[in-house]
């Protein structure tokens, strides 16, 4: 599946730490570079991204608005649109099926006319458009167009975590030999109730391991040998909690095609759960984080710029 703007470009960011379920494995041993980013706003274009404090839940949106909104009721989406026969031009949320033509499913952006930026094979109509709608959709699932333009370009999502990866903790700086890479890998494999996010830099020369708080002095010791040094950086949340995050989110009915949740994991060296939404205002923060025990487990985000709001 291809991921549109709608659902997020960071959708194609690397996944550290737990895949897309909630089993059992450790870390993933992921080689990073730190992304091309700018700041401000395109003042032609979206706004920028902001961050929001929500009842202890992180939210990362890209809005005009300085206060975040209990409910988005204007909001504008860059992204794919296609018709294939089932009402009209569909606004694709979660992502797009690689074929050709290319498929997904979504709400229809009623009285948004294709001509002239859209292209058609097999019956199935399809193209990027930037819109702004009503939201939320209909029951039926409609969404009120108010106007339309071509594609706009986004504000590149500045994340620090993913960014962190690519660089060299400070406290290890001192480290005159690293300790292998597997021995790494091996402890925190076997250690996912202690460690968090597993991952290289240096050009993959040097492993870092994230390591619970309480566990850091015992991962020390353990890794400490002939000579060498792991680096560790404190975390607050293992793997195993945040896999059970994950997992939670997935069995309480808000993920899939029809749900709020359109995909989750962890980002880089984050220590939270990423939830990708189609639209992040307080009302749909606080039921994602209803699920939770702890909503600093998590950070809510998305690509629809929320313009007005109640």
């Amino acid at each position: 599946m291809r991921h549109t703007t709608t659902a997020l470009v960071l959708a194609a960011a690397t996944l550290a730490g737990c895949g897309s379920g909630g089993g059992a494995a450790g870390p993933a041993l992921t080689a990073t570079e730190a992304p091309t980013s700018t700041s401000g706003t395109n003042p032609a274009g979206p706004s920028t991204w902001r961050t929001f404090d929500v009842d202890g839940a992180t939210v990362e949106v890209s809005t005009p608005l300085d206060a975040l909104p209990q409910r988005a009721t204007t909001v504008r989406f860059t992204g794919t649109l296609i018709d294939s026969g089932r009402g009209g031009l569909e606004l694709c949320m979660g992502g797009v099926e690689a074929s050709l033509p290319p498929q997904c499913r979504g709400p229809v952006v009623e009285g948004l006319d294709p001509a002239g930026w859209t292209e058609t094979q097999n019956g199935v109509t399809w193209g990027d458009r930037t819109v702004t709608v009503a939201w939320p959709p209909t029951a039926e699932g409609r969404l009120t167009l108010l106007g339309d333009e071509p594609t706009l370009l986004l504000q590149p999502f500045d994340d620090g975590a993913v960014t962190a990866m690519a660089q060299l903790p400070a406290a290890c700086e001192a480290i005159e030999q690293f300790t292998p890479p597997d021995a790494m890998s091996a402890y925190a494999n076997s250690h996912p109730d202690q460690t968090g996010a597993l991952w290289v830099t240096r050009q993959g020369s040097v492993v870092v391991l994230g390591v619970v708080e309480a566990h850091v002095e015992e991962a020390r010791a353990a890794l400490s040998t002939g000579g060498t040094e792991p680096c560790i950086v404190p975390m607050r949340y293992s793997t195993v909690e945040l896999q059970a995050v994950q997992q939670r989110l997935s069995d309480s009915g808000l993920s899939g095609a029809d749900g709020v949740v359109l995909w989750s994991g962890q980002i880089g060296a984050s220590n939270e759960i990423s939830v990708g939404v189609a639209v992040a205002d307080r009302a749909t923060v606080a039921r994602i984080a209803g699920e939770v025990d702890d909503p600093g487990m998590i950070r809510v985000i998305s690509t629809a710029e929320i313009l007005e709001g109640a």
